[in-house]
């Protein structure tokens, strides 16, 4: 079975740390499981953005599992009306910056594809 590696590639995990702080890639042929397995590996990285970003990381997956689930609970025609919501602690300007260094780290890999 083909699985994301630390190294953002896909093929058998030799395990380890990523020591570079980036993002793994995400082909976008990726399959459900190679999503959380990306989501898995990208975990650590996105909470060591600051010193805030764990709690932030843990918060916006949070809301993306009850989007997710909203979703899959749905019509096709309710699907395409639900609107995705910030919660208002996550709009703190506290976590701003923090989610700017997360865009960024994201688009840096997209970046690198293109």
């Amino acid at each position: 079975m083909s699985r994301l590696r630390m190294d953002g590639m896909w093929g058998v995990s030799t395990g380890g740390m990523n020591t570079k702080g980036e993002l793994p890639d995400l082909p976008s042929s990726a399959t459900p499981l190679q999503f959380g397995d990306w989501l898995h590996l990208s975990t650590p990285v996105m909470k060591d953005i600051s010193s805030v970003a764990g709690w932030w990381w843990e918060r916006t997956l949070r809301e993306a599992k009850v989007f997710y689930e909203d979703w899959k609970h749905s019509s096709p025609l309710q699907r395409i009306q639900i609107v995705p919501k910030l919660p208002d602690e996550l709009r703190e300007a506290r976590f701003q910056r923090t989610e700017q260094r997360g865009i960024q780290k994201r688009c840096r890999r997209w970046n690198n594809r293109l």
